[in-house]
């Protein structure tokens, strides 16, 4: 069973596998540590936003940062004072970087290991997490572009890959495939009077009525259905 990426340590970063693809970037400490000199803020939010608009157009993927493309801890990772604390500095500008705002993102602070790490004391490696969005597509709002991933890289979207996403089924289409009533438990009855013929007699019911309602939903759709309500009403008024 996969680490759930919130339990990650410095050794599962550091382990992905070799190269970039569709689902991960490595970014080295240039592309997030304001507090290195020369670096320049802009230039990290036109890479986070070109970024986390491709990944969320395209299936959603993670960005480590603090990694070189070769998967080494770069600088010794990333200063954890970024802006005050660099994990919520990140998690507010990750919301600003694209219209429509990306619902559903993490950001993840890997902290050095107690023995054999590789990174500085006061530094950390961080994991941002994108999810596949259902509000897709995602414009950048630093260059006004629309991004999407192929292979190991963020490229512009051309149109019809645009019209393809923009027009892509976000939503299960589930149909009511049978619908059965059991009948399980009915209540006794008896007569509260005495009567010369049955059609003259009072019934009385005492108990409960036990149902079982029987419904088979089928979902003819290649999305998921993680959730489904059904509701009952009657067609009787009141």
């Amino acid at each position: 069973m996969a680490k759930p990426i919130e339990q990650w340590d410095e050794n599962d970063i550091l382990g992905l596998p070799p190269g970039e693809n569709d689902t991960f970037e490595r970014k080295g400490s240039m592309l997030l540590d304001l507090s290195i000199p020369g670096v320049n803020e802009n230039d990290v939010l036109n890479e986070l936003a070109k970024q986390v608009s491709a990944f969320a157009n395209t299936g959603g993927g993670r960005i480590f940062y603090g990694v070189t493309d070769d998967g080494r801890v770069d600088n010794g990772g990333i200063a954890t004072s970024v802006k005050g604390k660099t994990k919520q500095w990140l998690e507010d500008v990750v919301r600003a970087q694209t219209e429509f705002e990306i619902l559903g993102y993490n950001v993840y602070e890997v902290l050095p290991l107690q023995n054999g790490t590789s990174i500085t004391a006061g530094k950390a490696l961080y994991i941002v997490d994108i999810p596949d969005s259902d509000r897709a597509p995602h414009q950048s709002r630093r260059d006004f572009k629309y991004y999407i991933r192929v292979a190991s890289k963020s490229l512009p979207a051309p149109h019809r890959i645009l019209e393809d996403i923009r027009n892509r089924q976000k939503h299960p289409d589930l149909n009511l495939s049978g619908i059965s009533l059991e009948v399980v438990q009915l209540p006794t009855f008896s007569y509260t009077r005495p009567a010369l013929t049955l059609r003259d007699s009072t019934p009385t019911f005492e108990g409960a009525i036990t149902l079982r309602f029987h419904v088979s939903l089928k979902n003819t759709s290649q999305v998921i259905a993680k959730n489904t309500c059904f509701q009952l009403r009657s067609s009787e008024p009141g």
